[in-house]
């Protein structure tokens, strides 16, 4: 009877460090998605003003795809401008992760820029050389 209650008390403390851990794990998978909740109740309409800012970024790549660089750099510029228009309504956090965005777009752009630089040289080259 001592041995079927130690085995009964061993498994209570096995099944409470599982649900201990699981509970643990849980709330690691959560932290995040609370995180995104935080910023939209402190910053109430941050998110639509983000998916404004999506927007023109993701017009930009469709742009580049085409190899419509030019146009694509204007897109870029404009989701910039939509990013510090959403960090200016927003917390502290939220401005901090919409400004590491913002710099993503520069780079982005001045690649784009380099892009078309490097574009227009070639064929500003390609010009002259066959006109002499």
């Amino acid at each position: 009877m001592r041995a079927i209650g130690a085995l009964l008390g061993l498994l209570s403390l096995a099944f409470g460090a599982y649900n201990w851990w699981q509970i643990r794990e849980l709330k690691s998978e959560l932290a995040p998605r609370r995180t995104a909740v935080r910023v939209s109740e402190r910053s109430p309409g941050v998110l639509q003003k983000m998916q404004r800012a999506l927007e023109p970024g993701e017009h930009a790549r469709k742009l580049l795809g085409d190899g419509r660089q030019n146009d694509a750099r204007k897109e870029l510029d404009r989701a910039m401008a939509e990013f510090t228009e959403a960090a200016h309504d927003s917390d502290a956090d939220t401005a901090d992760r919409l400004h590491e965005m913002q710099e993503t777009l520069a780079k982005v752009r001045d690649q784009t820029q380099d892009l078309l630089h490097h574009s227009s040289g070639k064929k500003h080259e390609d010009t002259h050389d066959t006109g002499g």
